[in-house]
C-alpha cells in the first residue's frame, strides 16, 4: 500500500454504482488514504470547495464516463491538479482488471457542451 493521499476525481453519473464501488475497493488497497467526494464530501456546492481538498492530497485519481470522457467537473478537477503540479492518472478496466494510466494531457472535446462528454483524456503512447 503507497503511503500517499489520491482524490478520485468522477462523474456524479457513477455517484452510488456497481463501478464507483469497484474503482473505491481497487484504490483503498493501493493507497493509504483516498478522498471520494461522493461518500467522503458529499455536496459542497461550488466546484472550488472540492478543488480545495485537492490541494490537500498528493495525487489525483480520475475515471472517464461510460462514454469514454470526462465529465465537466471531472474535467475541472484534472486542469487544477496540473495547474497544481500533481500527478494524474486514469483508472480504467482492461481486460477485467483495473489499471492505473499516467494522463499525459486533457483537452474539450465538442466545444464543450455536453458536461457529460466534455473532455478527453490523453496518455502516453507507452500506455
Amino acid at each position: 500500500m503507497k503511503n500517499i493521499k489520491v482524490y478520485y476525481a468522477h462523474s456524479k453519473t457513477i455517484y452510488g454504482t456497481a463501478r464507483e464501488k469497484k474503482e473505491l475497493t481497487y484504490l483503498r488497497k493501493q493507497y493509504k488514504e483516498v478522498i471520494d467526494p461522493n461518500s467522503d464530501l458529499g455536496e459542497l456546492g461550488h466546484i472550488n470547495e472540492y478543488l480545495k481538498k485537492i490541494t490537500l492530497c498528493d495525487m489525483v485519481i480520475c475515471s472517464e464516463t461510460d462514454s469514454g470522457h470526462l465529465s465537466k467537473g471531472t474535467f475541472t478537477e484534472v486542469t487544477y491538479a496540473f495547474v497544481s503540479i500533481k500527478p494524474v492518472k486514469c483508472i480504467k478496466e482492461k481486460k477485467g482488471k483495473l489499471i492505473l494510466l499516467p494522463v499525459l494531457n486533457i483537452s474539450i472535446v465538442n466545444g464543450g457542451t455536453d458536461w457529460n462528454k466534455y473532455g478527453k483524456i490523453y496518455f502516453s503512447k507507452k500506455a
